[in-house]
């Protein structure tokens, strides 16, 4: 924990219980935490406190999330600080609205605290760059189309299945970067739980055979990195 309690966590939901929760774990992993419980208040705070990563609940008695998202990216000076909304809604429309209006993940409340805590600290502790709002990658001719998760080298279509894409997507976002096995399991599925660690080497491999593997590298048996070649 030691070096994190310089990284600042705002929660914003109205539900105390759930933010006592959220704010426990955080500040045992090292995190600095405020929570702000209105909309209105969080413009206020924000300025002053300057967080790393928001947590933004979508349905607050005073105001709408998302609405709230959009106004936050307004400021440059809030470019790079993360945005994950929480919800107890599933439909795929407030997804969709949420990340069209700068939110870097969207988590369901009841996919459990756990995987919020885990894609947070995975995210912030290691700096990664987690923006599902982004529309395509590009890098040396391979290019991934997020909306329709398809990928090309040029005209010629790779066929990836869903975890493979979204590794791919991620890796890419983070190039030349080293990504531990586990961090990437707690920022894909949010849980060591929902996957196994020969099934994400599964998807690596799979990776390499398809893009290459100058591309997708494996290091030292269990991280792995993006190469961006350059010209």
């Amino acid at each position: 924990m030691a070096g994190n309690n310089s990284l600042r966590i705002l929660l914003v939901d109205d539900d105390r219980d759930l933010i006592d929760l959220l704010k426990y774990n955080f500040e045992k992993d090292g995190f600095l935490v405020q929570a702000v419980t209105r909309v209105g208040k969080v413009m206020s705070v924000l300025r002053k406190y300057q967080p790393n990563l928001i947590v933004l609940d979508i349905m607050m008695p005073d105001g709408n999330g998302i609405e709230l998202c959009r106004e936050i990216r307004r400021y440059s000076r809030f470019n790079s600080t993360r945005i994950f909304m929480l919800s107890a809604r599933s439909e795929s429309y407030f997804r969709e609205a949420a990340l069209n209006f700068g939110a870097d993940d969207f988590i369901e409340k009841l996919s459990g605290i756990r995987v919020l805590t885990n894609k947070v600290s995975a995210v912030l502790k290691n700096q990664f760059i987690i923006k599902k709002s982004v529309r395509s990658l590009s890098a040396d001719g391979l290019i991934l189309n997020k909306r329709a998760e398809t990928a090309y080298f040029g005209d010629e279509q790779i066929t990836l299945s869903k975890p493979e894409f979204e590794i791919l997507f991620f890796l890419m976002q983070n190039p030349d970067k080293a990504v531990s096995r586990k961090n990437l399991i707690r920022i894909i599925w949010g849980s060591e739980l929902y996957v196994l660690d020969s099934s994400v080497q599964n998807y690596i491999e799979n990776l390499q055979r398809k893009v290459g593997r100058d591309r997708v590298e494996t290091l030292d048996h269990e991280r792995y990195r993006f190469n961006q070649r350059s010209h």
